[in-house]
């Protein structure tokens, strides 16, 4: 039994529910853009010293290509910044645990486009799992009208 990847998982989701009471509290302070334009930039100036740390895994020149350099700029601007100034407005119209609480409904999301885009199957796990999440989802969403 290796619990690495659990311990791994569980860690993320500390992270990100730590990120998200952060950003609810300063988005009383700052704009969400000045926010996420400060969450990306320390974020790519902390990974790029990784990247030059090890170069035994991937030579130094490989990242002067242009293809690899298109591919950053795409995955940085549109995977990343985007996606951080999307949910940092998104926290700030829904607060923290409501927006984090929609985040269940992305494994449905995925199931429906693999199904669709890629002709995969469903299976009966597939549905239980999403109607599981589904009933979890509504039941905090009613719990959390209850307070």
């Amino acid at each position: 039994m290796k619990p690495l990847g659990d311990l791994l998982s569980l860690s993320a989701a500390v992270c990100w529910s730590v990120y998200s009471l952060v950003l609810r509290k300063l988005s009383a302070f700052y704009t969400v853009m000045f926010i996420s334009r400060k969450t990306f930039f320390y974020g790519m100036v902390t990974a790029i010293p990784f990247l030059i740390a090890i170069p035994e895994h991937t030579p130094l020149d490989v990242y002067l290509q242009f293809d690899v350099w298109s591919n950053f700029l795409f995955l940085g601007v549109f995977c990343s910044m985007i996606a951080f100034i999307i949910w940092a407005f998104t926290i700030k119209g829904l607060g923290a645990i409501k927006a984090n609480n929609y985040l269940y409904i992305q494994p449905i999301i995925t199931l429906i486009a693999s199904a669709l885009l890629l002709g995969e199957k469903v299976s009966i796990v597939g549905y239980v799992g999403c109607s599981l999440i589904l009933l979890g989802v509504w039941i905090s969403d009613r719990m959390s009208r209850c307070r």
